[in-house]
């Protein structure tokens, strides 16, 4: 029997269905602290809670309890499956928010002044971590930030070649994921830039964002072999740059000798 078969025993007079994601709003200009509340799972009417901090809505397979949807379930496994389109396309919908919030939904309080960056950090912090999810979903959540890392992208400053700063965008792929303003200060991005073509997370989603979320979005920690291979980088450039003022010394002292005995000889 195959799989499609295995499905239409379970649903078989079902053709197609819908499963849908909502997110609240009401937390856009809020802190860290005041994220939304965990959120019914639904199919229809709501179940209990699985860590979401958004709605999931798709036509579970539950018992007559309705309270949670039945585990070990063909049809649920597959609705599991199909699923993990809804965080890349929520993704999609947040990058356009700013612009129709104020273009919309004027109305709304919370269309002031919010800006890409701070919907890229609500969006971020409302992915689930495993220790606030039900186990059930956790391969849901691995899998769609799996297609996130490909398409998700962080803002970073960058000089242009007149020397003004401005905001470009680049993969997670390109950022190293440094909280210590230490490091930062003693290993500016310019070096960073220059000898591995990454950026520095912004210290606004470093510090606000999950640690392990921006990891698995593709953000790199800072390797102390990294840091190791850079000094030995600069040291190379430094000493090579000594040998060869020396060098140019030692050229100038024997052409002005060459002259000094030319002179003599021909005098």
């Amino acid at each position: 029997m195959t799989f499609q078969e295995k499905l239409r025993e379970v649903k078989c007079e079902v053709h197609s269905t819908t499963i849908a994601i909502a997110y609240p709003l009401s937390g856009l200009q809020k802190s860290a602290q005041q994220l939304p509340p965990a959120q019914p799972l639904f199919a229809y009417l709501p179940l209990r809670s699985y860590g979401f901090r958004f709605i999931l809505q798709a036509d579970f397979e539950i018992p007559v309890t309705r309270q949670e949807i039945l585990h070990d379930n063909i049809w649920n496994e597959w609705l599991k499956s199909e699923m993990v389109q809804l965080l890349p396309s929520a993704y999609e919908q947040f990058q356009s928010l700013p612009d129709f919030l104020t273009s919309s939904l004027p109305q709304l309080e919370i269309n002031s002044h919010v800006t890409a960056i701070q919907v890229l950090i609500y969006f971020l912090k409302l992915i689930p971590t495993h220790n606030e999810l039900d186990r059930y979903f956790n391969t849901f959540v691995n899998n769609s930030m799996k297609l996130l890392m490909g398409i998700i992208k962080l803002p970073v400053s960058r000089e242009d070649e007149h020397g003004q700063m401005h905001i470009e965008w680049v993969p997670t792929s390109q950022c190293v994921l440094v909280k210590d303003s230490f490091i930062r200060k003693i290993l500016p991005q310019e070096l960073l830039l220059s000898h591995f073509n990454k950026y520095y997370v912004p210290e606004e989603l470093a510090s606000e964002c999950n640690e392990r979320t921006l990891i698995k979005l593709g953000c790199a920690p800072l390797q102390f072999s990294s840091i190791i291979r850079l000094i030995k980088d600069l040291y190379k450039q430094e000493h090579s740059t000594k040998t060869s003022s020396i060098e140019q010394s030692e050229s100038r002292s024997l052409s002005l000798r060459k002259i000094f005995v030319n002179d003599v000889f021909f005098s």
